[in-house]
């Protein structure tokens, strides 16, 4: 019976969990046996599962959290409660999901953008105060950098992260992060800039699971709709290819239409037809949100079909 509610209760993912049974000894014995094993079967931490996640999450004293994992004289409970302590401390992402009306796409921008911009704001106090502890060469230059009021927020943070040791977090206003999804930039959304503004804004379907009980609209039971996020994370953007988010892809015939938002370059729309070969093939296989699998380079020319040329060359010689 025991291994049968922690199966329900584990794949359905269900916030509450409702055991009722008859006033009977036997009857309470049993339900009082299954709460105790939920309450201990959700202490005991898988241990190659929770090395994978600290390895993947890169978080700060992952050997202290190890070593916790592979401490025998803790409890389940105890070993539980330390892991968790390191995981809540050292939050890697941040993920706001809201609906597809423009006032919450809106919103999730300005929380976007505020995080963005003070991450980049130094405290300017608890910066002098840690250039003078670590004794850094050439602090005076970083002080001065510091005092200078030409430069932006974001020029400031740049050129004294210079100054500072990698693993040493800057003194901001926030945690320093980065856009790690939808967005392939950290710039102003293309979106807002717009004149007609439209929602950036993704499809998704669920399967509908009415208290009711009627059947939903749809016969095969699932229900479709629409969303907007941002992921945050923490941490400094690293210098990668510039690659574009694939917003929308239209399919007609022997051709894709592509929508696409670009770090620098805004949004960009073309058609890629059937004739391109690899790059129609690869593009076709990709969904809304996901990264364009080509390098958009804005070219000048007088002939777009030299450009074409040039374009299925160069990609057939880097692809594998």
């Amino acid at each position: 019976m025991m291994p049968s509610v922690s199966h329900k209760c584990g794949t359905q993912n269900f916030r509450y969990l409702v055991i009722i049974d008859s006033d009977l000894e036997d009857s309470f014995n049993a339900i009082m046996e299954a709460r105790d094993y939920i309450l201990i079967a959700g202490s005991e931490v898988h241990a190659a599962e929770m090395r994978e996640m600290l390895h993947e999450m890169n978080i700060p004293n992952g050997d202290a959290a190890v070593k916790i994992l592979d401490d025998k004289n803790l409890t389940n409970f105890e070993r539980f409660a330390l892991l968790r302590e390191f995981l809540i401390k050292s939050p890697q992402y941040l993920v706001i999901i809201d609906s597809d009306l423009e006032d919450s796409f809106n919103a999730i921008m300005e929380a976007r953008d505020y995080i963005l911009i003070a991450g980049s704001e130094v405290h300017a106090a608890e910066m002098r105060e840690m250039l003078h502890e670590m004794n850094i060469p050439n602090g005076d230059a970083a002080v001065k950098i510091l005092d200078d009021k030409n430069l932006t927020n974001f020029e400031r943070f740049a050129l004294l992260r210079e100054f500072i040791p990698a693993e040493v977090d800057l003194p901001t206003r926030l945690p320093t992060g980065f856009v790690f999804a939808p967005c392939p930039h950290d710039q102003g959304c293309p979106k807002l800039s717009s004149k007609n503004g439209s929602v950036c804004k993704f499809s998704t379907r669920w399967r509908e699971i009415r208290a009711d009980g009627k059947v939903g609209k749809r016969r095969d039971g699932t229900a479709i709709g629409s969303f907007a996020y941002v992921i945050m994370q923490k941490g400094i953007r690293e210098p990668v290819e510039n690659l574009a988010c694939l917003l929308q892809v239209v399919h007609s015939d022997k051709h894709l239409t592509c929508t696409v938002c670009t770090p620098f370059i805004g949004i960009q729309r073309f058609t890629i037809s059937k004739r391109a070969g690899p790059i129609y093939q690869s593009v076709k296989a990709r969904k809304p949100g996901q990264l364009l699998p080509v390098t958009i380079k804005p070219v000048a020319s007088e002939s777009q079909f030299d450009v074409y040329e040039e374009a299925i060359k160069g990609f057939e010689k880097s692809a594998p």
